[in-house]
């Protein structure tokens, strides 16, 4: 699955789900996680009602991005959270002269208080590599300090990991629901498959066409110079300036219209991430459902703005062209350019 990492708070950018494992890639995040891989074992049931069945977690490796202000002797590189074997391993950032990162590898204490945790943690419960020989060791309360970190960071990892199982799940079934109807709704903008607005578009180029035969292109300007007869050659080169000065600056206008209606869908997108990462924690699932779809209908239109001005710049100048040599070859123009 690819999503709109812009889109949604927690960056992620792909998902890639099997059976038996499960891959979170992510992009500018603030904590600078990169990937998020996931080992499942066997499936257990929850005993609490009104709950599905989970699959049990063997194996979370997290990694991250290398933070310059940090020394990278203490700049987590690689977390593994080895849940079956109650340990968990941390991989620091490779130094810039050295072949082998820091390391250390932590067997987690039984469930019991912070304050019990403490008096059963001892020096025997970690092992691990320090780069520089003549640096000094952690002492144990450092060590115990990193460790009761990594708890937090195991119990925050699984609970991200859940609702991405929920995520996923609710992906499906929607997609499911989509499937299962016949009658598809189709987007106006896409003209190619809405048969009405193919249809309407062609009515509205043809009648274009036929309007272009029908009207005098110089008759509003003629009647601003008050001649409507015979031109004379300063008449006709004025005309023809005019005209070109005008479509030029319609032109122009619609290229600013474009441009406003893609900055105020940008500007409102931003106001909706914002709100999202104020109220997160208070949203109802239907709320969240409808910031999604919000996020993916504003990123579509922002899209096709984003198309509509590209193209315009493109072919704005040869239709200038284009009327211009129209203008020349107009029978009251031609004899006199």
């Amino acid at each position: 699955m690819d999503f709109y990492s812009q889109a949604r708070v927690d960056g992620l950018a792909k998902r890639i789900e099997k059976p038996s494992e499960m891959t979170e890639t992510f992009e500018d995040r603030t904590d600078l996680l990169i990937q998020r891989h996931v080992i499942y074992g066997k499936q257990i049931k929850v005993l609490r009602a009104g709950e599905a069945i989970e699959q049990r977690l063997i194996q979370v490796e997290e990694r991250f991005h290398r933070d310059p202000s940090k020394p990278a002797s203490t700049d987590v590189a690689e977390k593994i959270f080895l849940t079956s074997e109650r340990r968990i391993q941390v991989t620091y950032h490779l130094e810039g002269d050295r072949i082998i990162p820091a390391w250390l590898n932590f067997s987690k204490p039984k469930e019991a208080t912070d304050l019990q945790k403490a008096q059963a943690f001892t020096s025997q419960m970690v092992s691990g590599f320090q780069v520089d020989p003549f640096a000094t060791p952690h002492s144990n309360l450092q060590l115990y300090e990193i460790l009761m970190d990594l708890l937090k960071d195991e119990e925050n990892a699984e609970l991200r990991i859940r609702d991405s199982e929920r995520e996923v799940k609710s992906i499906l079934l929607d997609r499911e629901k989509e499937d299962s109807k016949t009658d598809l709704l189709i987007s106006i903008y896409n003209t190619t498959r809405n048969e009405t607005a193919h249809n309407i578009e062609k009515e509205c180029k043809a009648n274009e066409k036929q309007q272009e035969k029908e009207l005098d292109l110089l008759a509003p300007f003629q009647g601003r110079l008050g001649k409507t007869e015979s031109l004379t050659q300063q008449d006709a080169l004025q005309l023809k300036t005019e005209c070109l000065k005008e479509y030029k600056q319609q032109l122009i206008n619609k290229a600013n219209f474009i441009q406003s209606r893609f900055e105020k869908e940008m500007v409102e997108l931003q106001k909706k991430q914002l709100w999202y990462q104020r109220s997160q924690l208070t949203l109802s699932t239907e709320d969240e459902e409808n910031y999604l779809k919000y996020c993916t209908d504003a990123m579509f239109r922002i899209h096709v703005l984003k198309l509509r001005l590209s193209r315009h710049k493109e072919t704005a100048p040869l239709k200038y062209l284009a009327l211009e040599e129209k203008l020349k070859r107009h029978p009251k123009l031609a004899k006199h350019l």
